[in-house]
């Protein structure tokens, strides 16, 4: 897929391939105007014109979900029947080269010293005992 490469989708020209799966290829993109860089997951399939807007009120589902731990999605086209969505950069790498196959990832862990638990005392149980789970120290 690394044909794409100098190709322009949307307002994006493609970079360079940052990732290739079953169903798709990433590219990073630069914005044509802005010069801002994003990632751009170019799906390996065509579209009918009638699958056009599935895709597009997925992609506005996806849009909408904001956590520190999801990459964005920013835009979406369908160009020449060719679905693709326009995401947030992470430049870190991938899931996979920061966690190769087999490696444990460590479950984040609550009830730590920065735990709304103990910054918030109002929000504890009427009981005034910590949640199920939260280690027990003093506050």
């Amino acid at each position: 897929m690394s044909q794409r490469i100098g190709q322009q989708l949307g307002t994006y020209r493609l970079l360079r391939v940052l990732g290739e799966g079953g169903f798709a290829t990433v590219y990073l993109g630069e914005h044509i105007h802005l010069g801002t860089l994003a990632a751009i997951k170019l799906l390996h399939l065509s579209f009918a014109p009638e699958d056009s807007e599935a895709f597009r009120q997925e992609a506005q589902l996806i849009a909408r979900l904001e956590h520190p731990h999801i990459v964005r999605v920013l835009d979406y086209d369908v160009q020449a029947g060719t679905p693709f969505l326009v995401m947030s950069f992470a430049p870190g790498g991938t899931l996979r080269t920061l966690h190769p196959r087999g490696t444990v990832v460590p479950r984040p862990t609550h009830g730590g010293p920065s735990s709304p638990w103990r910054e918030a005392p109002s929000h504890r149980p009427a009981s005034g005992r910590a949640p199920i789970g939260t280690p027990l120290c003093a506050v």
